[in-house]
């Protein structure tokens, strides 16, 4: 059984409409290998070769209350059918790319199989948070549990955190049955580390 939800399948439509690449559902984390306590080294760029700059880890101990506190609400409102606080919560690039709120609420209610519905969603604990340009981002483990026709299904998931705004508000890309590299094609600004 395949279960389509929430933001990854908001991110399966655009992936499976933007690109030429089969499009699979599975699970891959994306998590920030950032060091801690190193300075980075300015060096001459050479001719041809990109320097890129190393993402800041911030250490405010508030934002991951934040983050959780947000992916909360943002599942309380998927088990709602609360579609429109859902989509509050999404990337607003990745509602732009799917045609605005209403068209991306519309393909979601009209594209969800019968019987699929949210009976939990679990949020764990956020990664530590980097700086990219003026973008925060951060990673959260959730753990969602899927009711369709056909029984239970339980689907382990990442969701990349993202704040243009400081820290003050939260929004949400889910990483599962999508690379880094898929992701990024779309949006470029997504951390490697």
């Amino acid at each position: 059984i395949i279960a389509l939800a929430g933001i990854a399948f908001v991110m399966f439509l655009v992936l499976k409409k933007y690109t030429d690449q089969k499009v699979v559902i599975s699970d891959i984390p994306v998590e920030p290998a950032v060091q801690v306590g190193v300075e980075e080294k300015q060096q001459a760029p050479v001719e041809n070769k990109v320097v890129e700059k190393q993402p800041t880890v911030i250490t405010e101990p508030n934002y991951s209350g934040l983050i959780r506190s947000a992916a909360n609400r943002m599942s309380q409102a998927l088990i709602d059918k609360d579609y429109n606080t859902f989509a509050d919560y999404v990337y607003p690039k990745l509602v732009d790319v799917m045609g605005g709120k209403e068209i991306m609420i519309k393909t979601m209610v009209e594209s969800l199989p019968a019987g699929f519905s949210f009976s939990g969603i679990v949020v764990g604990t956020p990664s530590k948070i980097v700086r990219v340009g003026t973008q925060l981002q951060a990673t959260v483990p959730d753990i969602s549990t899927i009711q369709l026709d056909g029984g239970t299904v339980v689907a382990k998931s990442t969701l990349i955190a993202l704040s243009d705004d400081g820290g003050k508000t939260w929004s949400f890309l889910d990483t599962s049955n999508k690379s880094l590299e898929e992701i990024r094609k779309l949006f470029p600004e997504i951390s490697t580390s």
